[in-house]
């Protein structure tokens, strides 16, 4: 395997490069994806701008931590976004960096395009997701840059000499059209792809920056200790193709692709001769994947007779409390190793849980402490109550957790929340007793009931 080649670059004009982007302009489609309270990690942030829009929008209760094997990049970052409080910006290698913290989503903008072995890192970047976290690779297919008109024969040689010196470090120039099978081929599951091609026409007002971009790389002379390229050549290059910017340019268009894909567990059999395995069987459902995936699609809602899990497949509908527990079930029928049903408590709002709508407007309760069901699997929190269900809209406002097991669902569930709530209105003063704060309690769920069918 190759080592990945030392680049060399300005630091202080790459740096005001990387401080003009934005998510709009460059990682548009990203933000359909950003949530508040995820945890996200941005592999090669650069100076962080990036990073640092993503720290905004997932808010107070969510962390970005961008990291990048430049130390120049991160001092310039934290410089500059040091005001970002949720934003932490790490001065490391892909490969070297460790942490306990397991990210809802990892970012790589235009990052890969430079090592020489990117599946190991798609593979190091799976490692360090949550179960179902969801990855993002941003990156370009240099052969595939459309000019209009062409450029100078000097820039054309200089562009052909980088795209070979770039090859023969074992650098992908297409990676962006290989992405989806690289992602596949890492264990991704989910892979999509989204185009988003950059195209530069004259009438932009940054056009000359943006065009001129070849320039700022023809300007290093790496290429020329090396031996690719003569430096009269280069400077030529430079010359030529600034004047050509001026002068005759219409339009670049550089071709660029966002793939994402899911980390899903490992695709573990569900073939145990049990009554909730042969269950899932018979709908069809033959995996672990399959089943979480299948049981976060089913509707919310109360079954017929409380503490039947299997009315869960049979009705085709659940709350947090039997679907995590169906789930436990099954994988305590299949032997799953490291599975535990979780009950938390948490404070609910309308912020980390929408669904509830305006219920808590009308009485003086910023939130109302609420018991939710998930799973922990191999230390990692799975929430699959509902198709949109992320522990990160939660995991801020968690106040405990304990283990139980699936029959303690029902009845010690709500013996459980109700003495909580007890405890927490005698050491507080809202003026409300436990009746009206559980009817109160009682709307939320209905609302969110609502709202989730």
């Amino acid at each position: 395997m190759k080592s990945n080649k030392h680049i060399e670059r300005d630091g202080k004009e790459t740096s005001r490069i990387f401080n003009n982007r934005t998510l709009d302009s460059d990682y548009r489609h990203l933000k359909s994806i950003l949530q508040p309270g995820m945890r996200i990690l941005d592999v090669g942030c650069g100076t962080g701008a990036l990073s640092s829009e993503m720290a905004l929008m997932v808010g107070d209760r969510g962390r970005v931590t961008g990291i990048d094997n430049t130390e120049k990049f991160i001092e310039s970052g934290r410089d500059t976004y040091g005001s970002v409080t949720n934003l932490e910006l790490v001065h490391a290698d892909l490969f070297e960096y460790t942490t306990d913290t397991r990210f809802d989503l990892i970012t790589s903008a235009r990052t890969l395009q430079w090592l020489s072995d990117p599946k190991r890192a798609l593979l190091k970047m799976k490692h360090l997701l949550r179960p179902n976290g969801r990855l993002s690779i941003l990156d370009y297919n240099h052969e595939a840059i459309e000019w209009v008109p062409e450029p100078p024969q000097s820039m054309r040689q200089f562009y052909t000499s980088f795209l070979r010196w770039r090859a023969d470090a074992g650098m992908n120039n297409r990676i962006a059209d290989d992405l989806p099978d690289l992602l596949r081929a890492a264990g991704f599951s989910s892979v999509e792809l989204h185009n988003s091609d950059e195209h530069y026409h004259r009438e932009r007002p940054d056009f000359s920056a943006k065009v001129g971009i070849w320039s700022k790389v023809a300007g290093s002379t790496q290429m020329v200790e090396e031996a690719y390229i003569d430096d009269a050549t280069r400077l030529q290059a430079i010359s030529d193709y600034d004047q050509w910017v001026a002068d005759r340019a219409v339009s670049m268009t550089m071709k660029l692709n966002e793939v994402r894909g899911i980390k899903t567990t490992d695709s573990i059999a569900i073939d145990a001769d049990t009554p909730f395995s042969s269950l899932a069987r018979s709908r069809g459902i033959a995996s672990w994947d399959e089943l979480v995936h299948c049981v976060r699609n089913l509707s919310y809602g109360r079954n017929e007779t409380r503490g039947d899990l299997s009315l869960v497949l049979r009705e085709g509908r659940g709350t947090c409390s039997s679907k995590h527990a169906l789930l436990k079930k099954i994988a305590d029928e299949n032997q799953l190793e490291d599975v535990q049903l979780i009950l938390g408590m948490y404070r609910m709002n309308a912020v980390n849980t929408p669904g509830i709508g305006t219920a808590l407007d009308d009485y003086p309760l910023d939130f109302i402490p609420e018991a939710h069901c998930y799973l922990q699997v191999r230390g990692e929190r799975l929430d699959a109550t509902g198709p949109n269900s992320e522990f990160a809209r939660i995991g801020a406002d968690v106040i405990s957790e304990r283990e139980i097991q699936p029959e303690e669902v029902s009845d010690f569930k709500v013996r459980f929340h109700q003495d909580f709530i007890k405890a927490w209105l005698q050491e507080g003063d809202t003026g409300m007793s436990f009746d009206e704060v559980w009817s109160v309690r009682e709307q939320c769920i209905q609302n969110l009931a609502q709202k989730r069918r």
